[in-house]
């Protein structure tokens, strides 16, 4: 048995870029069904996709932290469109309200929470400090000022002020 082993492999070194090459034309060739066969295995085999996924992360955890932190490097503008264009998409509307009723916010308006997101969307500057918002510097962006024992929204200012103000 060691012997086919060792013919393959010396066949395989031997030609190696034949082999290859073999390989990349068939895979362009039949992309759809490689594809289709690939999905088909996912759903037949999802509990030992998962258990091999999770045993990967715990054995990888910082190899998968650098290659997150290099992609974030290299595609900073690309990952701060998508951001924006998903909190301006119902979905992240969505989002961001439940998030508010996790912290325990409600407004003035019998529990209507699209008031609180209209008058978030439309305010542009700081209630305190008269500073214009900015999402692209971690310190001036919007935050939902509301008293922490009624829930009750009070006014939208920055997180400087939300993080200075006198409570």
């Amino acid at each position: 048995m060691s012997d086919k082993k060792e013919y393959n492999r010396k066949y395989y070194l031997a030609n190696k870029d034949k082999i290859n090459e073999s390989s990349r034309k068939y895979r362009l060739k039949n992309k759809e069904k490689i594809k289709e066969s690939k999905r088909k295995y996912r759903l037949k085999n999802k509990e030992k996709q998962k258990e091999y996924n999770r045993k990967y992360e715990l054995e990888n955890k910082e190899k998968i932290k650098e290659r997150k932190r290099k992609y974030e490097l290299k595609n900073k503008e690309k990952i701060k469109e998508r951001k924006r264009k998903y909190f301006q998409s119902e979905l992240g509307k969505r989002f961001r309200i439940y998030k508010w009723k996790c912290n325990g916010i409600i407004d003035n308006y019998n529990d209507n929470y699209e008031t609180i997101y209209r008058i978030y969307s439309i305010q542009k500057m700081c209630s305190i400090c008269y500073k214009v918002f900015n999402n692209e510097k971690r310190i001036d962006f919007k935050c939902v000022d509301h008293c922490h024992l009624t829930g009750k929204m009070r006014m939208i200012i920055c997180s400087y002020c939300n993080l200075n103000i006198v409570k």
